[in-house]
């Protein structure tokens, strides 16, 4: 815990979030890309190391140290050295979290060496232990949040579609992440250069660069393009609708040739978490027509829903951002709550009551390691319950009798590991039956005010689990804090006899 408030630790934390909110939006390029790896590298270690003891009890520092450092560096070269690492951790971050996206990239493994700035923290931390333990748990439950929050940010990845232009022999399009930036701070970001029909991310060879300079920002936020050998033929985008309309007369007469109506874009809008306006973040934007082959193609910058490409052939498709393998979701669709039996405010009500818990027993548990043997099988079900619940809500709704036979059943190992760990700290005696009877209901209290924000607001907003998790912290920490108190040996008094 000394190690993650270390203030090497800290300041890698403050230059996550100032180089992510700030920094990425002004100068976007190659060194603030590096800058976001390295600190989040020497905020890591200690991250996964308090996790690590927060799971299993009584685990040495040195353990959970190499556990956060062997972690760390193992999962960063998994996820940015391949490609299936990366879509696997977006996706997990997605279901259970926020909208991420996270791109494989082998050169920021050049980032690699800031593991010897979270070795010098650690060696330091290690002789600058705090000896209380009530406040150790404070400083964990105040930084553990801020750690938690800093990555959650730097995760989320809203792409929005702004700008489209043409460059050299392709495309090159415009985007911002729409979580932290407005729209007209967007930077060029993917080019194409078979007529959209693949994609890929500007290099790091200057490529960005290199269509900052050539390309005029003007030209990739036109309403409206023609065909460069014949102006008779244009196509221009509908603002505040999702519309492109097409004229072969010059402009005389317009004909809607392809769009999303409102009341279908409505639905389309429950889809994207965060989103605020339709009418603004899901919106066509800009267009542009590439020559091919006597024929021609149209690229339009949709907002939230990516591009859509009209083929040589006269076709009209949503690509979405032209690189994720996830479907392009349709309005047809049911949203991405509809039909599921768990809520996400009440999974995640359960795990901070089960967090809390685990942090309650950790404080007051003064035992050895070998009576903590008895909460292991129950922390193992009630692990596997809440990964049960969590498939119900992400995976799509099953007809009604499956789905109510699976919410039964997660619910049932859920309620059953907790009762197998229950049983596991009244044999090892681990609290007294006073703090016993506040523990339990504090737990539960804790997981409801966090469940509040989640129900509340916005499905899975950056805001909204911000919200939640830091009334996780500081309801924890009360709680905890009060189990410690009571039943403690009082003070001894110094007794003078006099003669």
């Amino acid at each position: 815990m000394a190690w993650l408030a270390h203030p090497v630790t800290l300041l890698a934390i403050a230059a996550l979030v100032v180089n992510d909110h700030v920094l990425k939006a002004a100068y976007p390029g190659w060194i603030t890309g590096k800058l976001s790896d390295a600190a989040g590298l020497v905020m890591a270690p200690p991250l996964l190391a308090v996790v690590a003891t927060l799971l299993v009890p009584r685990l040495s520092a040195r353990a959970a140290a190499i556990v956060g450092f062997i972690g760390t560096a193992l999962g960063f070269t998994v996820v940015k050295g391949t490609v299936a690492g990366a879509a696997t951790a977006s996706a997990l971050w997605s279901a259970v979290a926020l909208p991420t996206v996270i791109r494989a990239d082998a050169t920021d493994l050049l980032t690699l060496p800031a593991l010897v700035l979270a070795w010098h923290a650690w060696t330091r931390a290690q002789h600058r232990p705090v000896a209380s333990r009530l406040v150790r748990l404070a400083r964990a439950l105040v930084v553990l949040p801020l750690g938690v929050l800093a990555v959650a940010a730097t995760s989320v990845n809203d792409p929005q579609a702004v700008a489209v232009a043409h460059w050299r022999d392709g495309i090159v399009v415009g985007e911002i992440n729409a979580y932290n930036e407005e729209p007209d701070d967007w930077r060029w970001a993917r080019y194409s250069g078979d007529g959209g029909q693949t994609w890929r991310w500007l290099g790091s060879d200057g490529e960005y660069e290199q269509v900052s300079v050539e390309v005029d920002r003007a030209e990739g936020e036109r309403t409206q393009a023609c065909l460069p050998d014949d102006s008779t033929v244009c196509y221009r985008v509908v603002r505040g609708h999702l519309r492109v309309e097409h004229t072969r007369d010059g402009g005389v007469t317009w004909t809607t040739t392809w769009e999303v109506t409102d009341e279908q874009r409505d639905r389309l809008a429950l889809h994207y978490p965060g989103l605020d306006d339709p009418a603004v973040d899901l919106s066509s934007r800009s267009v542009m027509v590439y020559p091919t082959d006597g024929r021609h193609v149209v690229v339009v910058a949709n907002g939230r829903d990516g591009y859509a490409l009209r083929d040589v052939d006269g076709h009209w498709h949503r690509i979405g951002f032209g690189m994720d393998d996830d479907r392009v979701p349709h309005w047809d669709d049911p949203p991405p709550t509809e039909g599921t039996w768990v809520p996400y405010w009440w999974l995640w009500a359960q795990v901070a009551a089960v967090l809390s818990g685990l942090v309650i027993v950790e404080v007051v548990d003064r035992r050895g390691w070998r009576r903590r043997l008895l909460h292991a099988p129950g922390l193992v079900l009630i692990g596997c319950g809440l990964a049960a619940q969590f498939l119900t809500v992400v995976r799509p709704a099953h007809p009604a009798p499956l789905a109510i036979f699976e919410y039964v059943f997660a619910a049932a190992l859920t309620i059953g590991g907790v009762a197998v760990w229950l049983g596991g700290l009244a044999l090892g005696r681990t609290l007294s039956a006073l703090r016993w009877a506040i523990a339990v209901p504090t737990a539960m209290v804790v997981g409801l005010i966090v469940a509040v924000p989640l129900a509340i607001g916005p499905d899975r907003h950056p805001g909204v689990i911000a919200a939640a998790v830091l009334l996780w912290g500081l309801g924890t920490t009360l709680a905890a804090s009060s189990v410690w108190r009571v039943g403690r040996n009082p003070r001894p008094t110094r007794v003078t006899n006099r003669v």
